[in-house]
């Protein structure tokens, strides 16, 4: 079968488009592999660099770290829309122990 030139430029972008996107999950797959390996056996919390500071200055995760309710996570409807954990005092942890 012959292709017509604009075809084949077609033809070529979309193997080179699919090249790239194999890649890239490639690499997500690598990625995802390498955390789940550094993570399990542990627990995780998620939080931004200037608060991990303040865990480290406090030596815990604080259920009320000293932070700005509008810094906070679902606090824009205010109490209610928390997350349940804090309403009870708690923090918020992914087990990866026995993962």
């Amino acid at each position: 079968m012959i292709l017509h030139p604009d075809e084949q430029r077609l033809a070529a972008a979309i193997l080179k488009t699919e090249l790239q996107r194999r890649q890239e999950a490639e690499a997500e797959s690598n990625l995802a592999a390498a955390v789940l390996q550094t993570l399990r056996g542990s627990v995780w919390h998620t939080t931004n660099c200037d608060r991990y500071k303040s865990i480290l200055a406090d030596g815990a995760i604080l259920p009320e770290p000293s932070i700005p309710d509008s810094d906070r996570w679902g606090t824009g409807l205010g109490t209610i829309g928390c997350p349940y954990v804090r309403s009870i005092g708690g923090v918020s942890l992914f087990d990866f122990r026995d993962f």
